[in-house]
């Protein structure tokens, strides 16, 4: 069976982070929590609903509320 570099570098790099990763950060505290996660889905949203390209799709939108529902999921 082969295996490609990037799949052996990943088995051996979880291999050798051993106890420690289980013990690590989750991946929401180290984006940064809540604060980040809504400044990121804010921006994203107010660009996404000011772009002319996509605007439209956002007519009649409460952009409030999907943001809220956004970070919420």
């Amino acid at each position: 069976m082969k295996f490609s570099t990037g799949f052996l570098f990943l088995l051996l790099a979880f291999t050798l982070a051993g106890p420690q990763a289980a013990s690590a950060n989750t991946l929401y505290e180290r984006l940064g929590g809540e604060k980040v996660i809504v400044q990121v889905v804010s921006d994203t949203i107010d660009r996404t609903a000011s772009d002319p390209a996509t605007k439209r799709s956002f007519d009649k939108v409460d952009l409030v509320k999907l943001k809220k529902k956004v970070v919420e999921h």
